[in-house]
């Protein structure tokens, strides 16, 4: 479903992987949809947030269109630090009939589908392509995400150190420090943006579809992790 913020590097990955797998699929291009909801809503910010999400609902509302029609479920995009994070957008990618990724951080995804590609050398190209890509949700140009949020790195670092170790938010900035060589009003930046995000994402938490819990930690309001939507 790519609009007019799609690179061409991204879209011809896209292209080259479905075609590696040899399955079907289906080109919608979304920019006309989008177009008339801006106009339904009398929106005419093509900078701001609202912009971004209407995108990304549209999406997501014809994903689900096209399960319904083809007897199928949709399976949700959002991984472990995304939602931590609170990147996504609510009731867009935010919400599938099922989160497949909800239990992978980022960093064990890029990391695990390395090691696979010894064993489909078919795809060896264009996934080590899609590796290299810097992450984007591409709802404007020239957007990155660990622009936006910090490096999946060292958040992923943070979320097992806070929710799996139950580190204070004194010594993930004494972590940092050692572990990351940051000085330490970058590093008090860092941690203080982290809790401030996955605290006030916690709304998006709670209304998450089902997901599989692969690691000790699993975010899942009904499983495991409980915490008041309100408690900020």
């Amino acid at each position: 479903m790519p609009s007019v913020h799609t690179s061409e590097k991204t879209y011809q990955n896209a292209l080259t992987l479905i075609k590696a797998l040899a399955v079907p699929f289906q080109e919608i291009n979304i920019d006309v949809e989008v177009e008339e909801q801006l106009k339904m809503i009398a929106h005419d910010n093509k900078t701001d947030v609202t912009y971004e999400n209407v995108q990304a609902r549209i999406r997501t509302q014809t994903l689900m269109n096209l399960a319904n029609k083809h007897h199928g479920i949709v399976l949700g995009t959002g991984n472990l630090s995304e939602i931590a994070l609170g990147f996504m957008t609510y009731n867009a990618d935010q919400m599938s009939m099922y989160a497949i990724n909800a239990g992978l951080p980022k960093t064990m995804v890029q990391r695990h589908l390395k090691e696979y590609l010894s064993y489909y050398p078919h795809l060896y190209d264009v996934v080590v392509s899609i590796l290299q890509t810097p992450i984007s949700p591409e709802l404007k140009d020239n957007q990155y995400s660990e622009e936006i949020v910090g490096s999946y790195l060292i958040n992923d670092f943070l979320i097992y150190r806070h929710l799996v170790c139950g580190d204070s938010e004194k010594r993930l900035i004494f972590l940092l420090k050692e572990a990351f060589s940051y000085e330490n009003k970058a590093a008090e930046s860092f941690v203080k943006s982290f809790l401030k995000r996955f605290k006030t994402a916690q709304f998006k938490r709670q209304v998450i579809p089902d997901g599989p819990q692969v690691t000790e930690l699993s975010l899942s309001a009904r499983n495991h992790f409980k915490m008041a939507s309100d408690s900020e």
